[in-house]
Parts: structure tokens; sequence; C-alpha cells
């Protein structure tokens, strides 16, 4: 059975809550429950997060710092709203990326795909 974590912005700590309410009445991790998880946006950065392991056998995040990760970094990633029509007049991002970039990087610095 697979997991697939929808995007939604600041909307993603409702999949990162069902998650680890699923987990802690289980008392199994994700990767346990489910043999692929995969997402998109923010829920991509979840599922990562959720299934990526340094040591081949614990993920890298718990499902609780995933909730606590949408509660501190919120703020950073969704913060700096921007002019949705850059000076060329093409419709650029709705949120600076700078602060997306630091979060992920800090959490998948040092993993490896295999």
């Amino acid at each position: 059975m697979g997991l697939s974590i929808d995007g939604g912005g600041c909307r993603g700590i409702i999949p990162a809550q069902l998650v680890n309410t699923l987990c802690a009445a289980t008392k199994y991790r994700p990767d346990q429950i489910f043999s692929s998880i995969g997402g998109t946006s923010i829920g991509g950065i979840l599922a990562g997060s959720l299934a990526a392991s340094r040591d081949g056998k614990r993920p890298v995040m718990s499902t609780e710092d995933c909730v606590d990760l949408f509660f501190k970094s919120a703020p950073i990633i969704f913060g700096n709203r921007r002019n949705r029509i850059d000076p060329m007049g093409i419709l650029a991002s709705k949120y600076d990326p700078s602060g997306l970039d630091s979060v992920v990087t800090g959490f998948v610095y040092g993993l490896k795909l295999s």
C-alpha cells in the first residue's frame, strides 16, 4: 500500500498531522506501514523526509519532527510573498524560494539516493 501526500502550502500540516496520528495509533513508522511514499510540492518534501534515510534503516525525520517542521519553518518558507509579475511581465512564484531552499537544505544535506 502506498501513501501519496498532496501539496497545498501551509495546509501541508494536515497530512503531516494525519500521518503522525496514524503512526502514534499503530506504533509503526510510515516506512513500516507503506511500501512507497510520494508527494507533490510540500507533500513531496514531507514524503522525502519520512522515507529518506542516512543509515538505510531509520527515516531522516520522525512524524513528530515533520509536524514541528511546519510550525517552525512555515514563516520562513511562506513568509516572503512577492509580486507575482516580475519586471519583464512574466508570472513569478508566489513566495521567495530562498526560504524553502534554506529549510530543505538543512535536513537533506548529506543524503544520497540509492
